[in-house]
């Protein structure tokens, strides 16, 4: 698959896995609805979940499109 062909493969997928870290370093994974815009991943969650949280403490996260 070219680079073209995965771009296009993830701008056609609407649902994604992001993994984000715990405090204590426990993985947590939780779906995302997402879109692409110029070659990068959006996504949105209010400031005040969770997952936001798990992001500024840790910025480092994984990303799995739903195919």
């Amino acid at each position: 698959m070219s680079h073209d062909e995965a771009w296009a493969r993830v701008a056609a997928a609407h649902t994604g896995i992001v993994t984000s870290l715990r405090r204590d370093g426990v993985p947590i994974s939780t779906p995302m609805w997402f879109c692409v815009v110029d070659g990068a991943v959006h996504f949105r969650t209010p400031a005040t979940s969770k997952k936001a949280a798990r992001l500024r403490h840790d910025d480092r996260i994984g990303f799995l499109v739903e195919g």
